[in-house]
């Protein structure tokens, strides 16, 4: 699509454990089976799933961050896997990821400042040292960090999780990039902290129009910060939409599984939902064809064994891979 910042097609990672004669179908795992998927200009989108789904590693794959064995990743029109040295860093540039754990992915001997400020050293050399601190202090203070120079010049062991992760944003945003990957950016926050967070992110999206891949597991949190959601299952694409016709109309069993299971005091479509079932948590996808949730699907058919159902388009941008809906 020629809206699109970003887009996967048909794109393929296999991992594989043992090596030499120990190597077999048994050690094989599918993180992505065939995903194609975009991200629209100016959009947030949500990936929504279990955990081993392959969320994040459709996240690292779109920002280059990992080799993948078959497929193309288009961004801006280019092949990402065949872009020039200078090409990449332009790209680097423009794209960042915010990591799940602030506890991990901040350097506990750089300041605040030296943290948010490295991308500015590497990218940014012409900017002095007055002008880095005024828009490193101003980014914190967006992200809620006010005085700003009460944090500058800390350690990271010196702030709370959440003002870590208030970090860790403002690290991806210095450069104002187009497109940022955020890998589960809340899970690991209370609940208070992870919708101030959200509301930040929102609002700087409407100050600096910036595309993201919101990963999450929380269909709740996704469809709160989202425009589109997607739902993967096993390194499968099972379902696509806007965010409301997601929540409202889910056609998957396994999109309806993940939205029965989300606490709600609100009577809505929940009568009509698949109830919520453990399921087989060990499953991983060995890149078998067919649908990769036979095991825990209620309707499914012999079919659904042998041959993977495509993405269909069953309404206006809402889209299902299900035999179901044939």
């Amino acid at each position: 699509m020629e809206d699109e910042i970003i887009a996967l097609r048909k794109v393929t990672k296999d991992f594989r454990g043992g090596s030499g004669l120990t190597r077999s179908k048994q050690s094989l795992t599918r993180a992505m089976d065939k995903v194609t998927i975009g991200v629209k200009r100016g959009e947030f989108l949500g990936l929504v799933g279990e955990s081993g789904s392959g969320k994040t590693t459709v996240g690292l794959a779109m920002l280059k961050l990992l080799d993948v064995d078959s497929g193309s990743i288009m961004y801006e029109g280019r092949d990402i896997n065949r872009m020039s040295r200078r090409e990449t860093r332009d790209f680097r540039m423009k794209t960042q990821m915010i990591f799940q754990d602030p506890y991990e992915s901040l350097n506990p001997s750089l300041s605040i400042f030296k943290t948010v400020s490295t991308s500015l050293d590497v990218f940014r050399k012409e900017i002095d040292e007055d002008e880095k601190l005024r828009i490193v202090s101003t980014m914190l203070s967006i992200l809620g960090l006010d005085p700003a120079e009460d944090f500058l010049f800390k350690l990271p062991r010196q702030l709370s999780g959440g003002q870590r992760q208030r970090i860790a944003i403002a690290r991806a945003m210095i450069l104002d990039p187009e497109f940022i990957v955020a890998d589960e950016a809340v899970s690991m926050l209370d609940v208070s902290i992870r919708a101030d967070i959200l509301n930040r992110l929102i609002d700087l999206k409407n100050r600096r129009d910036f595309s993201m891949l919101f990963i999450t597991h929380d269909i709740a949190v996704a469809r709160y910060v989202s425009d589109r959601i997607a739902v993967m299952h096993l390194g499968q694409l099972v379902e696509s939409g806007e965010g409301d016709s997601i929540i409202n109309s889910p056609l998957h069993p396994y999109t309806q599984i993940l939205i029965n299971a989300v606490p709600s005091s609100e009577d809505g479509n929940a009568a009509k939902l698949i109830p919520f079932t453990q399921g087989d948590w060990e499953k991983v996808n060995r890149g078998y064809p067919g649908c990769s949730f036979v095991d825990r699907c209620p309707f499914v058919m012999d079919k659904c064994r042998r041959v993977r159902p495509e993405l269909v388009e069953k309404s206006p941008g809402h889209f299902v891979a299900c035999f179901l809906y044939e």
